[in-house]
């Protein structure tokens, strides 16, 4: 007879020790687990559709649009779609696909979704079925048709996903990119490929899941110890007798502990908030109990991944880092002060996750800047273009050619480059956008709206595949001059006044904040972020003999 495990009722959730020890064995038991069961209810809420209006919409199966895709069907052979004259292919929404579509976005937007415990649930056991009534589906079957999809998407089936609604292409866009943050950590034995997961540290782990929601806000850690590889690299042991705050400071000293002198931890969201103005988190703490949008979740998540591409301090590493011997709260580092923010260009009121409003941004930005010039500043083209697109170099060539129809079109090159690597090459083709990447910031200021009038659906694919780095760059962050009149990206935190350091052992500079006065010898700050700053992003700062050495506390 199955042995069949609840946590919810095998765990005395009242008894701190009990909870404790618990805890600390959850790995060994998903584990070892034969299979893992997800009950999401009897039904999803499209199978309540009046089935006199809809007959048959009540049986629908709840997974049947991923099953579609698992069978390696394509996307035009849904209900959605029909062929009319000369094979011509129209999105026509039918009742049948409306309730497959309900379905799929309640199965995918489901709470066990946004909850820190399923984590493990998913990640660590040999099987995994989602249960919706009647009807069940294998996370094995979910992750084959995610491959699928994309490659139907970008192949026979582009047709037909280009005529999807855009606010359903969104859907199960992010939801790949929810489950692409769980594939990253799934056990090669659930993945239908050769691939094998490269380890990932618990740094990244806290922050690929950190908008997981759980009661005890400990679990930000303690629910996620399970997916570390090797149990040794942490060696947190979940202890509910500690408070929060107390499970963070002790967190962040052994991620700082193990990453061999890199300070990449420190980089990121959550490192600014009321706790750490009352002084009950050290400014280096991440308050890891801090819940963000989602969409600044993903774009914070593509920034992490980019910043192996940066060498701010060259191959020099934190090796001296040290904690106050006191109570831990004093973080001591290394590194070169290499400017001060001077003024921070204020942000439009929009959502910088969305194209059109990435140019509103841009358009607001490039104002101000102009405006700096009006009044005897001075900022040119390619360090905004630099800046906005996280070190991007504007080509200022411009190919004219001739179509059949004799029509000259142009083409404005802008290529991302990280040091060697052509990081994003990209013509714009697009009549209605093609005039941004090379003009001028006073064209920009004067022009750019006409560029906000583009409706979303009709944003093309490949501007769209032009603004995401520059959304990735930009989202949840502000535009900043610096005494010198460099350029550069801070969260909304910084104030005019902070300084810039380039820290050893991390690839990005930072902002920090003067506690102490100038004649303290070694001066003491508060940590307030990482930051984008043009001219240091690659180790320039090292050679430069206008700066020095200096020692720095973070309290």
């Amino acid at each position: 007879m199955p042995l069949l495990w609840v946590d919810a009722i095998c765990i005395n959730q009242t008894s701190i020790s009990e909870r404790s020890h618990q805890v600390n064995l959850m790995r060994d038991i998903y584990q070892r687990s034969q299979e893992t069961s997800v009950w999401l209810g009897s039904s999803l809420k499209s199978d309540r559709i009046d089935p006199d209006i809809n007959p048959g919409a009540a049986d629908t199966d709840a997974f049947r649009l991923i099953r579609h895709f698992w069978a390696d069907r394509h996307c035009h052979d849904l209900s959605c779609f029909e062929k009319r004259m000369f094979k011509r292919l129209i999105y026509d929404e039918s009742a049948d696909f409306t309730a497959i579509w309900n379905s799929f976005e309640a199965f995918t937007t489901h709470s066990w979704w946004t909850r820190l415990w399923t984590v493990q649930e998913v990640v660590l056991p040999r099987k995994v079925i989602f249960y919706c009534g009647a009807s069940k589906i294998t996370m094995r079957e979910v992750v084959a048709a995610r491959q699928i999809i994309i490659l139907h998407s970008t192949s026979c089936c582009r047709a037909a996903f280009d005529l999807l609604p855009k606010a359903k292409v969104r859907q199960i866009g992010y939801f790949f990119f929810r489950l692409d943050v769980i594939r990253s950590c799934l056990q090669p034995r659930l993945l239908n490929s050769l691939e094998i997961p490269r380890p990932v540290d618990f740094d990244t782990i806290l922050r690929r899941f950190n908008n997981r929601v759980c009661k005890d806000p400990r679990d930000k850690i303690y629910g996620l110890l399970g997916l570390v590889r090797d149990v040794t690299e942490t060696r947190i042991l979940s202890d509910y007798s500690l408070a929060p705050f107390d499970v963070y400071i002790e967190a962040m000293r052994r991620i700082l502990e193990i990453s061999e002198g890199q300070l990449r931890t420190l980089t990121g969201l959550g490192l600014s908030s009321e706790a750490h103005n009352l002084g009950l988190l050290p400014s280096w703490t991440r308050n890891f109990a801090l819940h963000h949008a989602d969409w600044l979740n993903e774009k914070e998540l593509h920034r992490l991944s980019s910043q192996v591409l940066y060498r701010a301090c060259g191959s020099r590493r934190s090796n001296d880092y040290r904690l106050s011997r006191i109570d831990g709260r004093f973080l001591r580092l290394q590194g070169i002060c290499v400017g001060r923010l001077q003024r921070i260009l204020s942000n439009p009121e929009c959502d910088p996750a969305v194209a059109p409003e990435v140019v509103r941004t841009l358009h607001h930005w490039a104002g101000q800047c102009r405006g700096q010039e009006d009044s005897g500043g001075s900022v040119s083209t390619e360090p905004f273009w630099r800046t906005v697109t996280a070190n991007a170099s504007v080509s200022k060539s411009k190919a004219m050619t001739k179509s059949e129809d004799g029509h000259k079109k142009g083409r404005g090159q802008i290529a991302q480059q990280y040091r060697d690597r052509d990081y994003l090459s990209f013509l714009s083709t697009n009549d209605s956008w093609e005039l941004l990447p090379e003009k001028d910031l006073y064209y920009l200021c004067k022009h750019g709206k006409h560029h906000l009038n583009e409706p979303n659906d009709r944003t093309s694919t490949d501007f769209s595949q032009f603004i995401f780095p520059i959304s990735v760059a930009i989202s949840g962050r502000c535009m900043f001059k610096s005494t010198t009149g460099d350029l550069g990206l801070c969260y909304p935190e910084a104030r005019e006044g902070d300084e810039i350091w380039v820290l050893y052992g991390s690839n990005v500079p930072f902002l920090l904040r003067r506690l102490s006065d100038a004649s303290a010898k070694v001066p003491v700050h508060r940590f307030v972020s990482e930051c984008f700053y043009d001219g240091v992003m690659y180790g320039e700062a090292l050679g430069n003999p206008f700066y020095s050495r200096s020692d720095v506390i973070l309290r």
